[in-house]
């Protein structure tokens, strides 16, 4: 009984493989054909996919080895994708990209299929342009998570004849154009510059300190906001408002601020805010790097959603589904590098990464840190409960909501009366009462249904011999008989 299956822990995971083929098996065929399918499909949900697989009782997905892999698949499946393969698997063992001409005895000649010579000659097309001194105009710039971002028809490998893409300059690239490039080394040499992506924009963006959309009046001790609100009016004359953006430095100081009741103290005394930011240095600098870690991991994680908006916080995204494959996989390539940082050089970086419960997370990161890290994820969470709630309070807003249910009511398609899928059905308003079951179906309507699948499909299993038949077994006669 599956209520009954006894559920070990993830960290007591007994050793499952006795010998080492056994576990190289299990790596590439469970562990990293995951890997491959997750950052070709959707690479920015690559966290989770190392989460799902440590609560299993992999204890190594944050190593040096791993995290390099998922660095190098997430690279080269951004490199598949622009040249029009589908799926990155050719079968179990064998790579699309590694499917090679003349069954696979002419290693490193590529077998391209009719939708990879188009997007081959996609790419061929805007390197031309720009030896023109055009724009490149390279259409697949635009991909992103919903297709063309710019609102563009879809577009779909291999075009047909009679519906080619016509440019709007007459730069024309024909098959012939992209039949010498059949070998990786070529390709990646000729289109590198439109295939990967530069993440110059996105280094260090995941450890820098952001508190998602925190305003002044989010910070959870209003005392100290108040007394912040004070300090800066004293320096600069300026009065802040309750929903001030104000800097991330002074936002995570306050965030220290109120997580520890001592320094808060310390607060009311403090003659300006460079004081209290002086006070604060020492704390900062050794937790920090422990919070944004946190935050880092906590919040790519455990859904997809919040996995995008966490995209848009640090990246600087306006929406996540209307961002370009190019920029998705940068500032992908740029999270599992800060990943891999934090892992390899400091001490505390694996512990947390496999912590799985606070009580780790605790040990791992200290108190200080720790404490800081719940106060700003309880704000962000409380703040998105506020709006959420808001939604909903007051007339005018239930007004307007409920005029757009009743709009998208009255938008539906009708339903056919009478029709279901299996007979004629009934409202249950409309049947006679006294039914000892309310069934939906008439019970005769069932059965003109069996006689007639019967009727249509009964050559399956009747007797009668065919032409074939008969054919076949002259055939097998006239061969055992002898006969010429």
């Amino acid at each position: 009984m599956p209520q009954k299956t006894w559920f070990e822990p993830y960290n007591h995971v007994a050793e499952r493989f006795g010998r080492d083929h056994e576990r190289a098996h299990y790596n590439f065929y469970n562990l990293e054909t995951k890997l491959i399918w997750k950052t070709f499909d959707t690479p920015e949900l690559v966290g989770m996919l190392l989460h799902d697989e440590t609560v299993k009782g992999n204890r190594h997905l944050y190593g040096p080895d791993f995290l390099a892999a998922a660095l190098h698949y997430t690279k080269e499946c951004r490199y598949w994708r622009c040249i029009g393969i589908t799926k990155p698997f050719y079968d179990k063992n064998t790579l699309r990209a590694h499917a090679w001409e003349d069954e696979g005895t002419q290693v490193g000649t590529l077998v391209l299929s009719q939708a990879m010579r188009h997007a081959l000659m996609d790419l061929e097309r805007a390197v031309r342009r720009k030896d023109l001194g055009l724009e490149p105009n390279y259409l697949w710039d635009r991909w992103g998570p919903i297709g063309f971002i710019d609102g563009a028809r879809n577009d779909y490998l291999p075009r047909f004849e009679h519906n080619p893409y016509v440019d709007p300059d007459g730069v024309d690239v024909t098959e012939l154009d992209v039949l010498p490039f059949n070998t990786h080394e070529q390709i990646k040499e000729r289109y590198s510059e439109l295939i990967y992506p530069n993440t110059a924009a996105y280094e260090g963006v995941f450890m820098a300190p952001t508190h998602g959309s925190l305003t002044l009046a989010d910070v959870p001790a209003r005392d100290v906001a108040e007394r912040y609100r004070q300090l800066k009016q004293q320096a600069g004359g300026v009065a802040l408002v309750d929903d001030a953006q104000i800097a991330d430095a002074d936002m995570r100081a306050l965030m220290y601020l109120s997580a520890d009741p001592q320094r808060r103290g310390a607060l009311q005394h403090a003659s300006s805010w460079d004081a209290v930011l002086e006070a604060l240095q020492e704390v900062r600098a050794q937790c920090d790097a422990k919070i944004d870690a946190a935050r880092m991991l906590q919040n790519t994680r455990h859904d997809a959603n919040r996995v995008r908006a966490f995209y848009e916080e640090k990246c600087g995204f306006h929406d996540f589904m209307y961002t370009p494959d190019k920029e998705i996989t940068a500032a992908v390539l740029c999270y599992l590098e800060e990943l891999q940082r934090v892992c390899r050089e400091t001490e505390w970086g694996t512990p947390l990464a496999l912590a799985l419960t606070d009580v780790e997370r605790l040990d791992a990161m200290g108190r200080d840190a720790f404490v800081v890290y719940r106060h700003i994820e309880d704000a962000i969470l409380d703040k998105k409960r506020r709006l959420w709630s808001s939604r909903f309070a007051g007339e005018a807003n239930e007004e307007t909501t409920l005029d757009y249910l009743l709009e998208n009511f009255g938008r539906r398609m009708e339903r056919q009366k009478d029709v279901g899928t299996s007979g004629v059905e009934f409202d249950r308003e409309q049947e006679p009462i006294g039914r000892q079951v309310q069934r939906r179906v008439v019970d005769a309507d069932k059965k003109n249904k069996l006689a007639e699948m019967r009727r249509s499909r009964g050559k399956m299993w009747s007797k009668k011999k065919s032409v074939f038949d008969a054919l076949h077994e002259k055939q097998v006669q006239n061969v055992s008989y002898g006969v010429r």
